[in-house]
């Protein structure tokens, strides 16, 4: 909160052009560019009257997430633009067009920064590198190669980049907790940071801040590489990019934002010490960027495809229209805001009473007592009173926030004897044969040590005990507490817990469902190969002379579906071909290639850096009517990941293949669904750390909050007003679910922004909406792992 109630800020403007996110802001002569996860570059020219006239500039073709300008020798300004395909764009400033593409980087770019007086552009990127671009060229208004120096030593994500205090000089600030001080491409010095780092921003005297992803704030002298000062944000929440202010009457001020929507106001004084001044909220829930546009003014980027100006001017007054506008996005917001943390207070089970009977809704306020929801429960739907006891034991069954809060004592009064041992708790288990036994559980005990005394006792086979552990698990949420030893009875390949410390435990979970053991690949031929080879000879047979396979092209086709080893250079020339096959024509051919790119060099051909398969695919999956071509190519996509050179093109766009396989795939072809939910659970496996595959955070973090998001948008879409039903197919969900936990696996601060994004919601409706067991204990897991952080 401000410490006065009068605003630093004054509202200035607000503008919608942008179809996504918008990610970055520039600062440019008379105003400002913006560009967002949509590809598109805006540029907003100040009016005279604190407003801007926005005008489109062009479309990158890929999302937008890094944006600088440079000043040429002539006052034009170039505009640099960093993309999740890993190229950087160079704008024209005077046709608006790409003049010229900067390539090196491998993988999304996530920063940029220009050093005016150097001419150069330093670049940062999710490969785990930052570039130094030497633009003296596009300086002097000349296009062509920009010479470069690549910067390696991050061992993840570069997030912030920026020149140093001395020609030559750099600093470099990652996701692996590590600030780099280069000269040239010479590591002098790397800092160790207590989290990851955001942005950078220097200061005189050798100091500089660094933004934390945490939220916090910290000042640096990078002469002895230590931390002087750490500042927390009042809004406890994790912030994203940060700026100075100096302002004309000498006042100087640091902006940060992020989510939430928070905004916060540090004060700097003469020392470069922080002090809080103000923190509001913008009507969005996240705040990606701000940029000082102006002598006075700043400019914030947003999830809600917004800009939102400010002013220092106090002296100014907000056009009326612009206010009402804002204050109505405001109360929309608010709303959501309330509705969101209802939601999360609020929890409502599904409840069949009798076979074949439709379900019924308890509701339970966490923290109330169950018995009064029972009884509401019981009045409301003139049910028997003899209910009573059996729906105040489901409540604190299944609900981990009752339990967790409950004394073991109170949860059961009459502890359970089982051959002489006394337990807590008791569940009835079948064995092979029918005999039904007890399995006996201690509140805050070791699930999988419970699994095995079980395992043990009764001769089963240890395979059973990641099932059993799980079904403990999912009964008795309430005691997710571990023993204190820590100890992990897995052995062999699928031991995940790397160490003895207990407090892993919780937020690395393991049974038979999670975390992914392995990818999904289709690789089976058609089960009528014949079949499939008549229907490819019927389609070729109606191609032009230019598309139309020879003898030998076919052959090798016909040879792949037989099961065969086809002449790989033969077979991509026949693959070629048909991929310009009318849409009507191309199931046969997309099915050949999804069996082909399993061929490493059939593979290395088709997923080649510059290479436009996947550009080719996307085209069909948006296109085609035929939902076994959709089906088939989410397999194709599957089977990319078998070898790097897939696995590194479908990490170079991800935000954008998952809206596609979820917003699009799942919501229009049920058939198709599995096949893209496996797509999902390949991401998952590829990206998680405790693969020892990738433990880069961006990648990481961009795959798990596409799913997020677009899975809560298809799960509102789709649910049936009437039964509750979800109408996605519980394979895919469930394979969402794997996906989900698997990328949060291990990840204590991934967990806790999951947890301000709504992901213990959506794992509740699962839960309410899946039948299959598997599915709901994936679900309840996720709920585990978020409250215990």
């Amino acid at each position: 909160m401000s410490d006065t109630n009068e605003s630093r800020l004054v509202l200035c403007d607000v503008g919608a052009a942008h179809t996504a996110d918008v990610k970055a802001i520039a600062r440019q002569n008379g105003g400002f560019t913006s560009v967002g996860r949509d590809g598109s570059v805006f540029r907003w020219e100040s009016t005279g009257s604190n407003r801007f006239l926005v005008q489109p500039i062009t479309q990158t073709g890929a999302g937008a997430n890094a944006v600088a300008v440079m000043k040429r020798h002539d006052g034009q300004e170039n505009v640099f633009v960093g993309l999740s395909s890993g190229s950087i764009a160079c704008i024209s400033p005077l046709t608006g067009a790409i003049c010229c593409t900067l390539s090196q980087h491998t993988a999304n770019v996530c920063a940029l920064y220009v050093d005016q007086e150097a001419r150069i552009l330093i670049s940062g990127s999710w490969d785990e590198t930052a570039i130094v671009w030497d633009l003296s060229g596009l300086y002097d208004g000349l296009i062509g190669e920009c010479k470069k120096i690549v910067l390696r030593g991050h061992q993840q994500s570069v997030w912030a980049v920026t020149s140093a205090f001395s020609p030559n000089r750099f600093l470099t600030g990652s996701a692996d907790k590590t600030i780099k001080y280069w000269e040239g491409e010479t590591l002098l010095k790397s800092m160790t940071a207590p989290d990851i780092v955001r942005a950078i921003e220097r200061l005189p005297n050798n100091r500089f801040y660094t933004l934390f992803n945490s939220g916090s704030v910290g000042l640096w002298d990078l002469e002895s590489g230590s931390m002087l000062a750490k500042y927390n944000t009042l809004s406890g929440e994790f912030m994203y990019s940060m700026k100075p202010v100096d302002l004309a009457n000498g006042q100087k001020y640091l902006i940060t934002c992020g989510e939430g929507g928070h905004v916060e106001i540090f004060a700097r004084d003469e020392n470069d010490c922080l002090s809080s001044t103000e923190v509001f909220q913008l009507p969005t829930s996240s705040v990606w960027s701000v940029q000082v546009i102006g002598e006075d003014k700043v400019a914030f980027g947003a999830s809600d495809k917004c800009v939102y100006v400010y002013s220092f001017n106090k002296e100014f007054k907000t056009d009326p229209e612009v206010q009402a506008s804002f204050q109505q996005k405001m109360k929309a917001t608010e709303s959501d805001r309330l509705r969101k943390k209802d939601a999360d207070e609020n929890v409502t089970i599904k409840v069949s009473l009798a076979e074949d009977a439709p379900p019924l809704d308890l509701r339970y306020r966490k923290g109330t007592d169950p018995a009064v929801a029972a009884q509401e429960f019981i009045l409301e739907n003139n049910l028997p009173q003899q209910h009573f006891l059996d729906i105040v034991e489901f409540i604190k069954r299944n609900v981990p926030d009752y339990a967790k809060d409950e004394p073991a004592s109170k949860r059961q009064k009459d502890r359970v004897y089982i051959d002489g041992e006394v337990y807590d708790f008791s569940l009835d288990v079948t064995l092979e044969g029918g005999k039904e036994v007890k399995i006996g559980y201690n509140s805050g005990e070791d699930y999988d040590m419970a699994a095995q005394r079980f395992i043990k006792k009764h001769g089963i086979p240890p395979s059973m005990g990641p099932h059993l552990s799980s079904m403990l698990k999912s009964q008795f949420p309430a005691s997710a507490a571990q023993s204190t030893n820590g100890a992990d009875p897995l052995t062999g390949s699928n031991r995940y817990v790397p160490d003895d410390t207990p407090e892993n435990n919780p937020i690395r979970p393991v049974s038979h469902l999670y975390p992914l053991r392995e990818p999904m690949y289709f690789e089976k031929c058609p089960v009528s190969a014949d079949k499939a080879v008549g229907k490819l000879k019927e389609f070729n047979d109606a191609q032009e002379d230019g598309l139309r396979l020879d003898e030998a092209e076919l052959s090798s086709l016909a040879t792949l579906f037989k099961q065969g080893e086809p002449d790989d250079a033969t077979l991509i020339r026949a693959l070629e071909k048909g991929l310009d096959w009318p849409l009507q024509n191309k199931l046969p051919i997309v099915d050949l290639l999804r069996l082909a790119v399993l061929r490493p060099k059939v593979h290395a051909h088709f997923f080649a850096a510059r290479k436009e398969t996947l550009a080719a695919l996307r085209a069909v999956l948006l296109t085609s009517s035929e939902q076994n071509v959709v089906m088939t190519v989410c397999r194709v996509l599957c089977n990319a990941f078998k070898h790097p050179q897939g696995r590194d093109a479908m990490t170079n766009d991800i935000q954008n293949w998952i809206k596609i396989l979820v917003g699009s795939v799942m919501r229009q072809w049920p058939t198709a669904q599995v096949a893209a939910s496996c797509a999902l659970t390949n991401y998952a496996y590829y990206l998680s750390s405790y693969t020892g595959k990738h433990d880069n955070v961006g990648p990481r973090e961009d795959a798990l909050f596409s799913i997020l998001m677009e899975t809560n948008q298809a799960f509102e879409g789709e649910m049936d007003s009437n039964e509750g039903a979800f109408r996605i197919n519980e394979d895919a969900m469930t394979n969402i679910l794997k996906s989900m936990v698997s990328l949060l696996w291990g990840d204590r601060e991934l967990i806790k922004l999951a947890k301000q994004n709504g992901i213990t919601n959506l794992a509740r409706n699962m839960v309410d909406c899946i039948a299959g067991e598997d599915g709901k204990i994936i679900a309840r897991e996720i709920i585990c792992m978020v409250e215990s952080v």
